[in-house]
């Protein structure tokens, strides 16, 4: 159990478990020292660069720590005496100077005043002196490995630590033990500085135990001011919720909104408001404001159960102002495991073959970049595959037929054999229109990452070849029969489903229709294309075309633009004509660009057009896309505003990221000289406002909106502009009798 006094101030959560194992509370390091031999995922890890901030231990020269060495009597002499000097911030020798420890503490007898280790010197008297070490018939042995019984006795004298009441001990192996040193083993089981049943008394220290029990001993020891709430491994935890690492911190006590202000915390020293930590959260899981859950964004971390460092500042605190910080008012930090939340990546893609001369191949091998498994039956979308500028199918496995190692290895076996000389791209497909289950995953559940990668090299693998088999040839011979429509771009992309009819609008040559060998096509077949009932083009097959592999597909872009003017723009329908008969067909979906609609401006009143007119009410302009249409930040609104027999005025706005996430644009007319140039030269009584929205290069107009203009509008536009508009007209009775009459 976690020891406490009345006058300490900390968080508790219950029994201390395991967990401890696996996380120090320091106080922040200027640079935290890193080893190279100490990965992340050791789990001694976080107490031993724990240790080192405190400067309880040291690592070597050559960048080692060296954590699982056993560690000497001399070594736990100089690391308690450092426990010992630190805690009244002195150095070895102005302790010894303080207590005259050279007069009256008798050195070891092995560890002479004349000792070549000097510094082992004055550390045995300091030990000494605080009765930690007593030796053996006043002999220190310095060069001997100490035993985890007698680790146990210098620990519970150097930090004082008690037995507590009751029998809380869970180690079940003390009888291997000497009976000296089983009240001891005892003590460090009751105050949580061991966490096993398994002691094991008699075998040696590692060093990066050695460290672990330290920083245990260390924390559960430590006076904590009146004013101060000291963080505990027990009140921290990281969990994968949902792909993301969420981190909960029970405070034991209500807190005020620091705790869940953000820039109160930082992950490996990056503060959570950092663009790197974009969309986390943190919030209070309940009315009582004392446990708080920070929510990561997901595609962060990938290695699973990897220590990371989070630091909480001083400026948390609860509502009765105590502080989170250290015993010694520091800031505190904590070492924890974060999850892996990054799906698996692909890293290569090969063509397998049975021989190093073998020409064709119908499995392409996909590396990824941790094991990877199949979470979800329907994957077929999960993977494309392109050669060439061909499009292949086929199935994808779990790799079953790999000798690899790890499971990081998945199989795409094609439906026909394709020319391993043409280079091509496998891609795995974002979750989305495309793809709407990526079945795909790691080990942990996390979503393949979208990327693609080129297809060009060969590897040998019999084994897989032979267990794949060929394609059955009937099936093939059937498929031949059947003619596929391959429609893809003149840049060698691939259409994904749909057409952006920009890119085509601005490119008449953009569209091809692929030949490839087995499409069931033939010489003389007639290709055609239309958007509803408008034929845009027809093109008879010759053997040149398919002597080329793919036949340009020129789009009269006019008439397209026609079409979409005329709102009769649908989607694309090719179809293959074979004797007088339609033998095959596909739709191909038109990406179009968003229709500016403006907020009805007839038939409300002239309060409210006399408002907008004169800038106090927006024009609400909606430009939400549906299904496939396009728009992004920086496409253009245009308004045009033209009085009747009056010169057209242009006002022009840049789409934003906010406009297009609400989905209208706000406009307000705050130039009064606009409205006057309107009516002055205005020889009826309509004003028409039109909108068009510009995206790469191609403009779409929305419906126009006409506004009667009245007497009783324009003295109102007037008044609300502080008379402003008669004096830009020259008196606005005379243009009200232009327009309206005497």
């Amino acid at each position: 159990m976690t020891k406490t006094n009345k006058n300490m101030k900390r968080f508790v959560t219950g029994a201390v478990t395991a967990t401890m194992v696996a996380v120090a509370i320091t106080p922040v390091a200027a640079n935290t020292v890193s080893f190279t031999d100490v990965p992340k995922t050791d789990s001694h890890y976080a107490n031993i660069l724990g240790a080192v901030d405190r400067g309880l231990m040291k690592g070597y020269a050559d960048g080692t720590f060296k954590p699982a060495q056993d560690i000497s009597r001399s070594q736990v002499v100089k690391v308690l005496a450092n426990h010992v000097v630190n805690k009244e911030n002195l150095s070895y020798k102005e302790y010894i100077a303080k207590y005259n420890l050279k007069s009256t503490v008798k050195a070891f007898t092995d560890v002479p005043a004349s000792s070549p280790d000097a510094e082992l010197f004055e550390a045995s008297l300091i030990v000494k002196h605080t009765d930690i070490f007593t030796g053996s018939n006043n002999y220190l042995m310095p060069l001997k490995s100490i035993t985890r019984q007698q680790m146990a006795k210098v620990l519970v004298n150097a930090f004082e630590l008690k037995d507590l009441p009751g029998d809380l001990s869970i180690v079940k192996d003390n009888g291997k033990a000497q009976a000296e040193f089983v009240p001891y083993i005892n003590i460090l089981s009751e105050n949580g500085v061991t966490v096993v049943e398994d002691f094991r008394p008699t075998e040696t220290v590692k060093r990066s135990q050695i460290a672990s029990f330290l920083i245990r001993a260390y924390d559960i020891s430590a006076e904590v001011p009146e004013d101060t709430l000291l963080v505990t491994d027990g009140n921290v935890t990281v969990d994968r919720v949902n792909g993301h690492n969420v981190i909960t911190v029970d405070y034991g006590h209500e807190m005020t909104n620091t705790a869940t202000d953000l820039a109160n915390y930082k992950i490996e020293n990056r503060a959570l408001t950092d663009n790197f930590f974009a969309g986390a959260q943190a919030e209070f899981t309940d009315a009582t404001k004392k446990v708080v859950k920070i929510t990561l964004p997901s595609g962060k971390y990938a290695v699973e159960d990897e220590f990371k460092t989070i630091e909480f500042s001083k400026n948390i605190k609860t509502v009765d102002d105590l502080t989170v910080q250290t015993a010694t008012k520091t800031e505190v930090k904590v070492y924890k495991k974060f999850k892996d939340d990054t799906g698996s990546l692909l890293n290569k893609a090969e063509f397998v073959v049975a021989s190093a001369d073998s020409t064709t191949s119908n499995v392409v091998k996909l590396t990824f970049n941790e094991n990877t498994k199949i979470n979800a039956g329907d994957i077929d979308k999960d993977i494309t595959v392109q050669v060439g500028a061909t499009k292949v199918t086929g199935t994808v496995t779990d790799g079953k037929y790999t000798d690899a190692a790890n499971n990081d290895v998945l199989l795409v076996v094609l439906k026909d054999n394709v020319n391993t000389a043409q280079a091509g791209t496998v891609s795995v497909v974002a979750e989305g229109v495309d793809n709407p289950v990526m079945g795909i995953t790691d080990l942990y559940g996390n979503k393949a990452t979208a990327k693609s990668v080129t297809l060009k090299d060969k590897v040998v693998d019999k084994g897989i070849t032979d267990a794949v088999g060929t394609p059955d040839e009937e099936e093939k011979e059937e498929e031949v029969q059947k003619p596929v429509i391959d429609l893809g771009l003149g840049n060698g992309g691939l259409i994904g489903g749909g057409i952006s009819l920009d890119s085509l609008l601005n490119n008449s040559g953009l569209l091809r229709l692929n030949l490839p060998l087995g499409s069931g096509l033939a010489i003389g077949d007639i290709l055609n294309l239309g958007s509803g009932s408008t034929k845009l083009l027809g093109i008879t097959l010759t053997e040149a075309d398919f002597d080329r592999g793919y036949v340009s597909l020129n789009v009269d872009t006019t008439l397209l633009q026609n079409l979409l003017g005329q709102g009769g723009l649908v989607d694309l329908t090719a179809t293959i004509d074979r004797d007088g008969g339609i033998i095959s067909s596909a739709v191909y979906p038109v990406f179009s660009i968003v229709k500016p609609v403006l907020d009805t401006l007839v038939g409300v009143t002239d309060g409210d057009l006399a408002l907008i007119l004169s800038g106090k009410k927006d024009l609400k302009v909606n430009i939400e896309a549906t299904g496939l249409e396009q728009i992004k930040a920086g496409d253009k609104l245009t308004l045009k505003v033209q009085g009747q027999g009056a010169k057209t005025e242009t006002i022009e706005h840049i789409v934003s990221e906010s406009d297009i996430q609400q989905g209208y644009v706000n406009y307000r007319f705050n130039d009064p000289n606009l409205l006057g140039r309107v009516l002055k030269g205005l020889t009826g009584n309509k004003i028409t406002i039109t909108p068009s929205l510009t995206h790469e290069g191609v403009t779409v107009d929305g419906n126009a909106e006409t506004i009667t203009v009245s007497k009783g509008l324009l003295e109102r536009v007037n008044n609300l502009l502080g008379g402003l508009l008669g004096g830009i007209l020259g008196g606005l009775g005379g243009i009200l009798g232009g327009i309206f009459g005497k």
